[in-house]
């Protein structure tokens, strides 16, 4: 798994330039037929040297994927991609939370087949988004009268240090994903008196609250300036997240389990507008002549998070100190540096300027 996860993460700038220079639409179709693939081959898999080349194949196919669909969302809907992008991330946790009880019952039969079952339907379900993907129309954008040029040789992400800077602090703030993936169920049956049904009701609480609130978000983060205040909130919520979290220990039942919630609650606030403002800053401050190199750059953010959060977590949080308030003050410092690193709504000179970014209401 670790080795998949890291050659997820080396193929996301390749990725991002391969959609610069044939297009994010044949990235995308490419990547999801071989998830596909990938989860047809697991049926296959017999050892581990074969197990540990699906996986492999699945975590570059999956992460060239995310990278294309961001890249994507620019030639499907110009005027806002973010929206776009962000809608498609609901959609992404309502299939979640749509499949989860598949899961959850297949894992409880322990079967072959079950399993099998599983693994059958999730290549039809990305062998029918392939296919879908290939009729998707686009429209290339245009920044003043003309379509931006594919792979133009000056627009390198890895020699943008402002944006190399915001990465960094997506990173940091993407750790609160892996506090309610992995830190908050072994921190509630591990380390609380709170039932252990909590643990799939802050699950469930996550997932409605991001897909009941996320539309309005995406509505009111549209601009440079307020998606960095929407990060800087998001920071400040997930440290108060984990903060609760922390004083769930020792309390009654009763008491942990409110507090729990509290904290679910709070992270999945802080998802929230982190998601939509990383999504809407990774437009506002890229060049539209390399938006897949860019997106490939920026998707190696929540990547980092996912790779080395439960490390970090797991030698923080989960042992005795003060794990959780070191945890809830890095968040939040990364959070508040994120308007210091965008800038007061400076885009670049090939984005078609917005009015909200100058003298207008934001």
């Amino acid at each position: 798994m670790t080795a998949a996860g890291l050659l997820g993460l080396l193929v996301a700038v390749p990725a991002g330039r391969a959609c610069d220079r044939i297009g994010p639409k044949r990235v995308l179709a490419a990547a999801l037929a071989a998830m596909a693939a990938a989860a047809f081959g697991f049926l296959a898999v017999r050892t581990v040297p074969e197990a540990l080349g699906v996986a492999c194949l699945y975590s570059a196919a999956c992460q060239s994927a995310y990278t294309s669909r961001g890249a994507l969302a620019v030639f499907v809907a110009p005027d806002d991609p973010a929206r776009l992008n962000a809608a498609l991330y609901r959609a992404g946790n309502m299939g979640y939370a749509l499949a989860t009880p598949i899961i959850g019952s297949a894992a409880a039969r322990g079967t072959t087949t079950a399993y099998r079952f599983v693994l059958l339907g999730s290549a039809a379900a990305f062998a029918l988004a392939a296919v879908a993907c290939v009729l998707v129309r686009v429209r290339r954008p245009v920044v003043d009268g003309a379509a931006p040029t594919r792979g133009r040789r000056g627009a390198r992400p890895l020699r943008d240090t402002r944006f190399l800077a915001l990465t960094g602090l997506y990173a940091v703030t993407s750790l609160q994903f892996m506090i309610t993936e992995f830190a908050l169920p072994l921190w509630v049956v591990d380390h609380t008196r709170a039932p252990r049904v909590m643990v799939g009701a802050a699950a469930l609480i996550s997932t409605v609250f991001v897909v009941a609130v996320q539309p309005t978000a995406s509505r009111r983060i549209s601009s440079t300036g307020r998606a960095a205040r929407a990060m800087a909130a998001s920071g400040i919520a997930a440290g108060a997240g984990c903060l609760a979290l922390a004083a769930s220990s020792g309390r009654s039942p009763v008491s942990a389990a409110v507090l729990v919630l509290v904290g679910a609650v709070a992270l999945a606030a802080a998802e929230v507008v982190q998601v939509v403002g990383a999504i809407t800053l990774s437009y506002r401050l890229a060049p539209l002549s390399a938006i897949g190199a860019y997106q490939g750059v920026f998707s190696l953010g929540q990547g980092l998070a996912m790779a080395a959060g439960p490390v970090v977590l797991a030698r923080t949080v989960l042992r005795p100190g003060p794990g959780w308030a070191g945890i809830a003050v890095l968040l939040a410092v990364a959070g508040l540096l994120v308007p210091a690193v965008a800038g007061n709504g400076r885009i670049h000179p090939d984005y078609p300027p917005q009015p909200t970014e100058s003298g207008g209401q934001q």
